[in-house]
């Protein structure tokens, strides 16, 4: 199995897989801040009108996509228009081996080149428990 991994733009054939991955973190963690999946059609809905604005891009391995990042608006007022928050997903069995920081890394290059975004990025590794209190 090659261990390089393609950083290229997201597809809306991609969504069921994008949706797959992100289905974990919200079922089995915080990180989301969602208590239930969204739907396949309001999940692509998301990604066509995040894409719209800000690249969307899917890492890729031997076929498999295995994480996704995309960015959006980090403050809804007008001082903050070239800031972006940046948020990475990753399938659980690629965690750990580089790929969410050549997302990071390809997401950083995209958004420099296209304006200048002051970007955040919050970490978490995932493991924060889930709780409906």
């Amino acid at each position: 199995m090659s261990s390089s991994a393609v950083i290229r733009d997201a597809r809306p054939e991609d969504a069921p897989r994008l949706l797959e991955i992100y289905a974990y973190y919200v079922e089995h963690t915080a990180v989301s801040f969602e208590y239930d999946v969204p739907t396949l059609a309001e999940f692509e809905n998301r990604v066509r009108n995040t894409a719209a604005r800000y690249p969307y891009l899917v890492a890729v391995r031997n076929g498999r996509t295995l994480g996704y990042a995309y960015a959006g608006p980090f403050v809804g007022r007008a001082a903050y228009r070239c800031s972006c928050e940046l948020t990475v997903y990753l399938d659980r069995a690629a965690r750990g081996g580089g790929l969410g920081r050549m997302c990071c890394m390809r997401r950083w290059k995209n958004a420099c080149a296209h304006g200048g975004y002051a970007i955040s990025t919050p970490v978490s590794a995932g493991r924060t428990p889930r709780t409906n209190t």
